[in-house]
């Protein structure tokens, strides 16, 4: 199983499903975003999850139809540092 961020680029996902294939020979793999995996972890099929770094911040929700909301990159980031400071 691999994860990764909700923003990556398409093609990133497939090299990383080509490297697992074709490098370490894997017989299968799993690809899911950070995002549901921990959703998942959790126990809960629906919800929101706020993930917030140096370089960007991100918020997805996922409910039961599987849609997403992506909010993000630096301006949600910059809002929350300087909402929460002042």
């Amino acid at each position: 199983m691999h994860t990764e961020p909700v923003l990556n680029p398409i093609s990133h996902y497939e090299n990383v499903m080509q490297i697992s294939f074709e490098k370490f020979g894997a017989d299968f793999s799993y690809l899911s975003l950070q995002s549901h995996a921990s959703l998942m972890a959790s126990g809960r099929l629906t919800g929101a999850v706020v993930c917030i770094s140096s370089i960007l911040a991100f918020a997805t929700r996922l409910n039961k139809n599987k849609k997403r909301l992506q909010l993000g990159q630096e301006s949600l980031r910059l809002y929350l540092i300087f909402g929460i400071v002042s």
